[in-house]
């Protein structure tokens, strides 16, 4: 006889709401997740665990990004600098 499990239970996140959050996050800059928990508590009045807000905005297509600022000072042939570099080395 084969299990008929039901798929557990239903996501308190409406799929017209994940919808909408993902508009949200798409519209804002540099979200983070403690942002976008807060997000889903103030617009929607859900509160998720922070790892469980990671998995949701998995699930929406977005990925972790970290911003790494650009060296102001760094010169404009900073890799032909480098691979002379190299080269004197070995």
């Amino acid at each position: 006889m084969i299990p008929n499990f039901s798929g557990g239970k239903p996501s308190k996140l409406s799929n017209e709401n994940k919808v909408q959050f993902k508009q949200i996050l798409i519209e804002s800059e540099n979200v983070t997740m403690t942002d976008a928990q807060r997000i889903l508590k103030e617009d929607f009045g859900i509160e998720f665990s922070l790892p469980h807000v990671c998995n949701i905005v998995r699930q929406l297509g977005f990925n972790y990004g970290k911003p790494r600022p650009k060296f102001r000072e760094a010169p404009e042939n900073g890799e032909e600098i480098l691979k002379k570099t190299l080269i004197l080395q070995e």
